[in-house]
């Protein structure tokens, strides 16, 4: 049996193997290979990051004295494994996210979809930072996407544990990490429309950096409570707050697209529902495609108010089981759209995206072009691009007036369409030089990932979407 002086050198040789793979990533950014020359900021900062991590394991290692009590030795050597195994884990993570991008089968449509998720990221990132809502320190990167197997899209900071990578519960529970992460299903990288989804996922990441989660979910029971609801139905409101924060947020991001995509998603799934789910932390699926629509009523924009008039028309009519919580849904869409926000310094959740009439008008030549092929519009220069962020949306609303096309006619060749078109536009848009400025949020990064904590209740529930 090995002694305690055995045991700290065999881990001293465990300790520190981490991010080799960074440097060349970074010569690559460097040298734009394959246009990846724009994630150059991400790879900075996860660069930092694996360094911290790093001065973390040789810290706890300097405590793992040959000389102390049995007991103590034993506490030093987990804290230790706790380290080293965390930051192989979040190693492991991104370690599989930027290889994805080097794949010859995943590559294109993964930096297609950074893209997109970027474009969600820094619109509401940089008006937060125009409102004085978000100290600088507190800025990260814009999100990577990781493609897995799943059945819906997820977020690394909801609080699952991530099948295809294994990731431990403890790294992604809460952890605010310097790169957020979105985990996309890898079979709709086929269907453009689908990336919507792209656009709650992020929410969550904002309500980490901004939050403001519990200040509307206290806001939302205020208002129940004056509204006479009872307890009981106030509660499930409060259970799923953090889900229709990111529904708000992916309506004021994505209007009438993003609307038509998560209806269509969640009703096409509601049927299997029979009762409520007392510690679901998402609303039963039909009820939630109708606060889509209550959403997207209550932000008084014209076209979005048509959208939610289409989406109650096909979704199935709310279970006998939830109608008691549909008759609160216009005052949540209210609450979550026009409270005003200590967070946000006095202003309200939709100031956050405040030109969302004017995408609801920016996304129609598109939509245009992406149904018929003809006519499309300017893409914007790499100073002002056309927001990536949109071309999901806009697909998700071709699709909805699509017809079949084609000899024999089908729909499945419109779709197949509506997608090269979309992928190609996305493709097309001028990008900047890279998608953020880490290089001078150095000390940021250094102070974020210390806050990083490993360990923890491995097994408390999460959920997904």
């Amino acid at each position: 049996m090995r002694g305690q002086a055995a045991v700290r050198d065999e881990m001293r040789r465990r300790v520190g193997a981490l991010g080799g793979e960074v440097a060349d990533w970074r010569a690559r950014a460097a040298g734009n290979v394959d246009q990846f020359g724009i994630h150059a900021s991400q790879l900075f900062a996860l660069a930092e990051m694996m360094q911290v991590l790093g001065e973390r394991q040789e810290g706890a290692l300097g405590k793992l004295d040959p000389g102390l009590a049995a007991v103590d030795f034993s506490r030093a050597y987990v804290d230790l494994l706790r380290e080293v195994v965390g930051a192989q884990d979040v190693w492991r993570a991104f370690r599989t996210i930027i290889g994805q991008h080097f794949d010859p089968w995943l590559g294109k449509a993964a930096d297609a979809a950074d893209l997109v998720a970027a474009s969600c990221y820094r619109t509401v990132i940089e008006r937060a930072r125009a409102l004085g809502a978000i100290d600088e320190a507190r800025l990260r990167e814009p999100p990577l996407v990781c493609l897995e197997p799943a059945v819906s899209a997820a977020t690394a900071s909801r609080g699952e544990r991530v099948e295809a990578l294994r990731l431990s519960f403890d790294v992604h529970r809460a952890q605010r990490l310097p790169i957020p992460v979105v985990f996309l299903p890898v079979d709709q990288l086929g269907c453009v429309w689908l990336w919507c989804t792209i656009h709650h996922e992020v929410g969550h990441n904002l309500d980490q950096d901004l939050a403001l989660g519990t200040e509307l979910a206290m806001l939302a029971a205020a208002r129940l409570e004056r509204d006479g609801v009872p307890s009981e139905r106030a509660r499930f409101w409060g259970l799923w707050g953090e889900e229709v924060l990111a529904d708000a947020i992916g309506v004021l991001l994505g209007g009438a697209g993003f609307g038509h995509c998560l209806a269509s998603l969640l009703a096409a799934l509601g049927g299997e529902q029979k009762a409520l789910d007392a510690g679901d932390v998402h609303p039963p699926h039909v009820l939630r495609a109708w606060l889509a629509a209550a959403l997207l009523d209550a932000t008084g924009v014209p076209r979005l108010k048509n959208a939610a008039v289409e989406i109650r028309a096909d979704a199935p009519p709310v279970p006998d089981w939830s109608e008691d919580l549909a008759k609160d849904l216009k005052a949540i869409a209210q609450v979550y759209l026009d409270a005003p926000l200590a967070a946000l310094l006095g202003n309200p959740l939709r100031a956050l995206v405040p030109g969302i009439a004017n995408d609801a008008d920016r996304v129609l030549p598109l939509v245009t072009h992406l149904a018929t092929g003809f006519m499309a519009p300017p893409k914007g220069t790499a100073a002002d691009p056309f927001p990536w962020r949109l071309v999901p949306v806009a697909a998700e609303l071709a699709l909805v007036g699509a017809e079949p096309e084609g000899d024999p006619p089908s729909l499945a060749t419109a779709m197949q369409g509506i997608h090269e078109r979309a992928l190609a536009f996305i493709e097309s848009i001028p990008r900047p030089n890279q998608l953020a400025g880490a290089a001078g949020r150095k000390a940021a990064i250094r102070e974020q990932t210390r806050a990083i904590r490993f360990g923890g209740s491995a097994g408390a529930k999460g959920g997904r979407g």
